[in-house]
Order: C-alpha cells, then sequence, then structure tokens
C-alpha cells in the first residue's frame, strides 16, 4: 500500500471539489516545455499528495506518472495583452482546466506572442501559499542549467524546500461522510469589474486613516470595503438587510505547528455581517475601519477553536457554515497581491502577466499590476 494522508477539518470544506486554484502565468519568450516532464517527476518525491487521488477523507499515493498530469498544446493566435478588462478576463476563462478527478494539472499553450501555463490545484490539496509554493520549486527544477551537476541539483532542490504534510498536527480529525453542499453553478450572465489603486495613493490613505483611528488599516481591510460598496450598490436587492463579508486568514505565522513548510490547507475562513444600509451609507474609509475592528485575534489557541467550531457544524449537519462561503449572502476576498511571481522563473524570467481565471461568483481577488493593485469583482 502507498501513502496515505488524512484531511484536516479545514479541509472537508473543499472536499467536493469546489473552489479549485487555476492561474494563467504569461511568458513573453517560451521556455524548453520538455524540461516540464522530468521536473514533475522529481517534485513527485516530495509533494506527493498533490499527484496522489482523494477518496472519503483520504489522500492517496498510487503511483501516478508526472505526465499523466501534463498536457502541452499550439494555439495559433496572439494572447491579449491586458486582464483588466471583462473581455480578455473572458479569454482567458476558456484556457481553464475545467473538472479534473486529479489534485493537480498543468496546461501549457503556445502563443505566436509566448507561452501559458495554467497550473490547476484543488483547494483540498492546498491553499494559495502552497499553491505557489509548489510552483517556485517546479520553476526551480525547470530551469536548472545543463551541467554534469544538474542530476544532483534537480536531486537535491526538492529535498531543500521539502515540506511537511502533517494536516492534523494541532488537532486529531478522521473524515466521516456528511451531506455536501451543491457547488454554485457557474453562471453565464457573471459581470467581471475591475478596478485599479495606484499604490502610492492607497498607502497615503491607509496611513492616514490609520494615525488618525489608531488602529493599522491594511490594504486588505480597505479593498474588501470597496468590494462591499460595490456589492451593495450594485445588486442590494440580492442581499437584502445584511450582507456578509468572508476572507480566508493564513495561520501559518500564527501557529507554529505549521510553518512556512507545510502543504496544506493553514487558513481560516472568517466572516463578518454588516447591514447593508450601513454600508450604502458609509465611505470605503468607515467600513474599512468597520472590517479591522472585526479582524479576529489569531493564534494557535483561537485556530483550535476554529477548527473544533468545524467539527460541531459536522456533527449537527450547519450545511449553511460547511462551505467556504455563501454566494446568495455575501462575498469572498481573497488578497493575492504578495504572490512571489519573481520565484516563477521557468528560464527565461518571470512571467510578464499572473492572473487568476477562476473564481466563485461574488468573489474578489486583489493583485498587484506594477504600481498599481486591481481589485477584480465577479458579481
Amino acid at each position: 500500500m502507498g501513502r496515505r494522508l488524512q484531511i484536516s477539518q479545514i479541509d472537508t470544506l473543499f472536499a467536493d471539489g469546489s473552489y479549485p486554484i487555476e492561474f494563467l502565468l504569461f511568458f513573453d519568450r517560451a521556455f524548453d516545455v520538455d524540461r516540464l516532464r522530468p521536473a514533475l517527476k522529481r517534485l513527485r518525491r516530495t509533494f506527493w499528495p498533490v499527484f496522489g487521488i482523494y477518496r472519503d477523507g483520504v489522500i492517496a499515493d498510487e503511483g501516478q506518472r508526472a505526465d499523466e498530469f501534463l498536457v502541452v498544446e499550439q494555439l495559433d493566435q496572439e494572447l491579449p495583452p491586458s486582464d483588466d478588462d471583462a473581455q480578455a478576463f473572458e479569454h482567458f476563462r476558456r484556457l481553464s482546466i475545467g473538472p479534473t478527478d486529479h489534485l493537480f494539472a498543468l496546461r501549457v499553450v503556445r502563443f505566436r506572442n509566448g507561452l501559458a501555463l495554467v497550473p490547476r490545484l484543488s483547494h483540498l490539496a492546498g491553499d494559495g501559499y502552497s499553491y505557489f509554493y509548489l510552483l517556485s520549486v517546479l520553476a526551480g527544477l525547470t530551469r536548472l542549467p545543463k551541467s554534469p551537476l544538474r542530476p544532483i541539483r534537480s536531486h537535491t532542490l526538492p529535498l531543500l524546500y521539502r515540506p511537511h504534510h502533517r494536516r492534523a498536527v494541532q488537532r486529531g480529525f478522521e473524515y466521516s461522510d456528511r451531506e455536501t453542499v451543491p457547488i454554485p453553478e457557474d453562471r453565464a450572465d457573471y459581470s467581471v469589474v475591475s478596478r485599479q489603486i495606484p499604490k502610492s495613493e492607497l498607502r497615503a490613505v491607509l496611513k492616514d486613516l490609520s494615525a488618525s483611528h489608531g488602529q493599522h488599516v491594511s490594504t486588505n481591510d480597505y479593498l474588501s470595503a470597496v468590494a462591499l460598496k460595490h456589492l451593495v450598490s450594485s445588486n442590494r436587492e440580492q442581499f437584502g438587510d445584511r450582507i456578509d463579508l468572508t476572507i480566508p486568514i493564513d495561520v501559518r505565522r500564527n501557529v507554529t505547528e505549521y510553518g512556512r513548510r507545510f502543504f496544506g490547507n493553514a487558513i481560516m475562513l472568517h466572516t463578518w455581517s454588516f447591514e447593508t444600509d450601513r454600508i450604502e451609507r458609509a465611505s470605503e474609509a468607515e467600513i474599512a475601519l468597520a472590517v479591522r475592528e472585526g479582524f479576529p485575534e489569531v493564534s494557535r489557541e483561537t485556530y483550535l477553536e476554529y477548527l473544533i467550531g468545524l467539527e460541531h457544524q459536522m456533527e449537527v449537519a450547519d450545511r449553511p457554515r460547511l462551505q467556504p462561503y455563501d454566494p446568495e449572502r455575501g462575498c469572498l476576498v481573497t488578497n493575492l497581491s504578495r504572490l512571489p511571481t519573481e520565484r516563477l522563473d521557468f528560464g527565461t524570467g518571470p512571467p510578464r502577466l499572473v492572473t487568476n481565471i477562476t473564481a466563485g461568483r461574488n468573489g474578489a481577488v486583489i493583485l498587484s499590476r506594477g504600481k498599481n493593485l486591481v481589485l477584480r469583482m465577479v458579481c
């Protein structure tokens, strides 16, 4: 029998395959795609759960070949240069891999003006931090120079960045069957709204806001407020009297048992509830302060309480709470502006464009674009 890994409490929120993490990485200069296959083979040794199969609460290593996870194709066209408008985003969404039995898949598309990678990771396998951790090691293996030392380096690099997979490190857990919440259908009538905010201007606003109110208001607080304001103003009838805001909080820095080498879901999904009348009347700055005031303390003890709460919700079959967020009642805002994109160099430099192509309805992501931050909302 191969290696087996029990999933954690937080993993169960994604056990139905919902909310995969899928980005498009576009490179103006193509690299040697043939290097990806041996790199994936090396990667599989230490990141084995990514290449496993999930069944009934267990990720199992069943010896899948690395090339099962890779698809390479050619398109005789150019990729649009921008991702900040709805038309371009819709084009990128067509490159999505779509549902798959694998926890990980990688699509490579050669365009006339460059090369795109589309890695798709089941959220059950890991969170956004784990996604870019995996890709940065894959990039390092792919760009290794051809030299007598390459076999040694390709063997030692995964060991240097070896992750740990101890998902029940803080509290033991064994999955039992439960009724799952249906995955929201991918609607055809969604709209995409992008708002660009210069980083320098936002820093100045946050500095004044924090100084005048004695609280450290973050980028995430402020752009979450922008998202709430937009959703209420554009679709008040859907939300009625209240709207929820959910933010995934990474706990690696606060829970030492996880640490930066943990591969999996080291997140706590925290939800605020706001009166829609208040959102309509308040300024974005006032809403940002309310978000900051409601931000939870994150520690080993509070995260343990969160995991115990999830277990209780499973026991009482609290179905609405056993999903990342409810798009009928609110939104999910994920801050991806600090992604280590400079590490995603597969041999010809880092990607010119890094953008998400999978997003839930009423989901918003914060991305970095040079001197600007981009808030993209899918409504």
